[in-house]
């Protein structure tokens, strides 16, 4: 797993680290008379994974050790519940520090699913008999399109008109026109992602493998994006555990070789539906009312959010009490089952 995600390592989760540790050292310096007895604990547990992440270590050590070395350090501290308390929610955190323990927690996110693969092979006795396939990483330009819209193209897409009113029901009252544009202006600069559902779809759309008996699922650690969503929607079969309806920046498809027969013009078709679908749920999102939000600790932000019950903690507790109602129904089910052969077995007997 550390293999396979070395690139991601390497470009994104180091740089984003070191800069989140630097930016929160720089506040930590500036107020460094404030520095409660609780703090120090704090920048001690830390001490371990800065000096992994800064120090050189020795000569001999490989690229794929001391990757492994950060991440099993990362996922020590988000185990600590001083420190997540310290950096993320306690009454002396702040935007930096948030920001720290988001750079941690995404960097121990190999070790969190290695942790998860562990209990799952340990719990599941069928578990010897499950095939697992690697899904090779999709090839993505790195950099954006040369000429991308600009902000004054984009709403007339949406047959909407650039001016004060659309800026400050968009943004605020503090944005300009100017200031939008320029943002916006930086935006289009930002790399795209491949989200974990259009990276599987394309692999199987790729595959010889794909046959009529594979279960129609892709099984999801959170709900599906709107991009997502109506992508899988679009393409049909498949089906995850829904959507939180929020749109997601630097959203792509990657390049696809090797597409089996048919599959690029069902892509290419489920495309046409998702763009259909992104400028209807924009121009509705700017017309009503939009609250920004972030989808979980350790993830991207959103751009937009129109349903305010689908909040991330209200879908998960929604999620736990409907697995909870599917599992006392099925469990009551197998009880009933299993009374009914021991019945059987007993008038048997009696006969």
């Amino acid at each position: 797993m550390v293999s396979y995600h070395s690139s991601r390592i390497k470009q994104d989760y180091i740089p984003n680290l070191r800069q989140s540790f630097k930016a929160y050292d720089a506040e930590q310096t500036r107020h460094v008379a404030n520095t409660t007895p609780d703090r120090s604990v704090v920048d001690a547990e830390l001490s371990a994974l800065r000096d992994i992440l800064f120090n050189n270590l020795p000569n001999d050590i490989s690229t794929f050790n001391k990757h492994k070395k950060l991440i099993v350090a990362s996922y020590d501290l988000r185990r600590e519940a001083a420190v997540e308390e310290a950096l993320n929610s306690g009454a002396s955190s702040s935007l930096k520090s948030r920001t720290l323990w988001i750079s941690i927690c995404l960097f121990s996110r190999v070790r969190v699913a290695y942790r998860t693969f562990i209990e799952i092979a340990q719990t599941l006795p069928s578990f010897g008999h499950i095939k697992f396939v690697l899904v090779p990483r999709p090839a993505v330009s790195p950099k954006p399109p040369q000429r991308p819209a600009t902000l004054k193209q984009t709403l007339g897409m949406l047959k909407l008109d650039l001016n004060l009113n659309i800026t400050k029901k968009v943004l605020g009252n503090d944005w300009t026109v100017g200031k939008t544009e320029e943002r916006f202006k930086n935006l289009q600069k930002q790399n795209l992602n491949v989200h974990a559902e259009v990276q599987m779809l394309i692999a199987l759309a790729t595959n010889e493998s794909v046959k009529s008996d594979l279960f129609p699922y892709f099984g999801c650690s959170k709900l599906s994006c709107f991009m997502c969503s109506r992508f899988i929607q679009a393409y049909g079969r498949f089906t995850t555990r829904g959507c939180h309806g929020r749109l997601f920046k630097q959203w792509t498809v990657p390049n696809a070789d090797g597409l089996l027969p048919g599959q690029s013009d069902r892509i290419a078709r489920a495309l046409v539906s998702v763009q259909k679908e992104l400028k209807k749920k924009l121009k509705e999102s700017i017309e009503t009312h939009i609250r920004h939000e972030r989808t979980s600790v350790v993830g991207g932000s959103s751009i937009v959010s129109k349903w305010p019950e689908n909040t991330p903690s209200r879908r998960s507790q929604i999620d736990q009490m409907e697995a909870k109602g599917v599992h006392e129904k099925v469990l009551e089910r197998f009880r009933r089952s299993v009374m009914l052969q021991i019945l059987d077995v007993a008038g048997s007997c009696s006969y």
